[in-house]
């Protein structure tokens, strides 16, 4: 993963590079506006408690969530390593990721992990073959499909989604006492499947924005909030089931730090988009996306 380690650059730069930038933004936003806004209901959190030991530096107010303000036991417990929600839209498939962690940047070297999906419960977190530190490959421990992150361009997360078969090949986080955050990459190889590419905004959001703008309450466990999504309608038809079905995604950091999981219920049909607006959609995006610029 090819990621800068300039953990301002797409904060403070040029106001030509700054213009630019705001450019891409506005189509990309432009594009997650025309497809949210015929959904029939906005992004709900999905976040779930993770069940693995944690440490805590803070709390969070959502009823047995436990991830805000929550990192791996033993493990630096601070705002920059906090992966703290995820939200998803049923209709639109957008997913959406609320992160103390820098996705455009490293923190001690260690990058953002791709977020795995997995849509008949069959995918096992603790698979990790050597009980010491270090990277190791292993057979894929039942994912269906993948978010690839391959790196950031212009402040742009990148990324492919990869529909997954079980020979494909993941890899472990570094440090073996993270190992129930296990996996966090996927190992590129001829058993998997490129379905699309696509490139993610990263955007600021105080908590209160998050709480205002996105409907969700994460605490205030200091740091920024690092907003990025993922359009995901061109694999979820590959991989999710005609059947009733729940589906989980999971992300984490290549040292393991910090693991999020979210989980909703598929509901083993396609549903048909109602040609109306969505109110809370557009508000996320109009007044969040292009207005969290105003903190700066």
């Amino acid at each position: 993963m090819q990621i800068t380690n300039d953990n301002k650059r797409f904060v403070k730069f040029t106001m030509k590079a700054k213009n630019k930038k705001a450019g891409i933004v506005f189509l990309t936003v432009i594009t997650f506006l025309s497809s949210l806004s015929c959904a029939k209901s906005a992004m709900v959190d999905i976040t779930i408690n993770d069940n693995t030991p944690s440490s805590y530096y803070g709390n969070d107010p959502r009823i047995g969530v436990r991830e805000s303000g929550e990192v791996s036991a033993n493990s630096i417990a601070d705002s920059s390593w906090d992966l703290r929600a995820m939200m998803f839209d049923v209709d639109t498939n957008h997913l959406l990721l609320v992160s103390g962690f820098n996705p455009l940047t490293t923190n001690d070297g260690y990058s953002i992990g791709d977020i795995f999906i997995d849509t008949n419960g069959s995918s096992s977190y603790t698979s990790r073959p050597n009980n010491e530190d270090g990277y190791f490959n292993y057979q894929n421990p039942g994912f269906e499909g993948c978010i690839n992150i391959t790196g950031c361009v212009d402040g742009l997360l990148t990324y492919s989604l990869t529909t997954l078969a079980t020979n494909s090949i993941v890899q472990s986080s570094f440090v073996s006492k993270n190992s129930a955050s296990d996996p966090w990459k996927l190992v590129e190889s001829g058993s998997d499947t490129v379905i699309s590419t696509g490139t993610s905004s990263v955007e600021l959001m105080s908590d209160n924005k998050i709480k205002r703008i996105l409907g969700i309450d994460i605490g205030k466990n200091g740091g920024d909030n690092y907003v990025y999504w993922f359009d995901l309608s061109p694999i979820m038809t590959s991989i999710t089931p005609t059947t009733f079905s729940t589906v989980t995604f999971s992300q984490t950091e290549s040292c393991g730090n910090d693991l999020i999981v979210g989980s909703y219920t598929n509901p083993g049909m396609t549903v048909v988009p109602e040609l109306k607006s969505s109110v809370r959609s557009l508000v996320i995006l109009i007044a969040g996306l292009l207005g969290v610029r105003n903190r700066y």
